[in-house]
């Protein structure tokens, strides 16, 4: 279909591809493979799945709704050329994975790792303290002078000294 045979609009060729045009310059194709667009801006509207159609389950999601992408288990994020780093959830366990060359830096002001239920366990503050946390008691942080042991109750406090022989000693505080 064209306009007075001069500009394209629309073409279906039987047993073959479908194509649309906008101002003659081809937009949307199907193909054997499925459908190629042609462009520099693609714009989708509302939910969007990339359904991987040979596992089942194994897709990505747009929730428009919610206003977040959502990866099924198993399905990574990866990043870099060679993939050097992934982040997914194995439906078990989540993981953060870099495997190429250098190191991988998380930077933050201050960066606290908590338990699932909120508690915390680490505290890294910049220019500061680090802080370590059992059951969301501070145990231990490091001070300008060194480590600071913290006393849970009056008779609790203790450092263990190991080898790889086993236990070397106990500083009692």
């Amino acid at each position: 279909l064209s306009e007075n045979g001069n500009e394209n609009l629309f073409r279906a060729v039987k047993d073959g591809a479908v194509k649309l045009y906008y101002d003659n310059g081809l937009k949307l194709e199907t193909t054997s493979a499925g459908v190629t667009i042609e462009g520099s801006q693609h714009r989708f509207k509302g939910d969007v799945r990339f359904d991987n159609n040979t596992n089942t389950d194994k897709d990505i999601y747009f929730d428009e709704s919610e206003n977040r992408l959502n990866f099924f288990d198993d399905v990574k994020a990866t990043f870099g050329n060679s993939n050097d780093l992934e982040i997914y959830h194995s439906g078990s366990h989540s993981y953060i994975s870099e495997s190429g060359t250098g190191n991988l830096y998380i930077r933050s002001s201050n960066t606290r790792m908590q338990s699932s239920a909120g508690e915390d366990q680490l505290l890294l503050a910049e220019n500061g303290a680090v802080e370590l946390y059992h059951d969301n008691n501070k145990v231990c942080e490091t001070i300008t002078a060194g480590i600071k042991v913290q006393r849970l109750t009056a008779t609790s406090t203790y450092i263990e000294l190991e080898t790889s022989g086993g236990v070397a000693g106990y500083l009692y505080g």
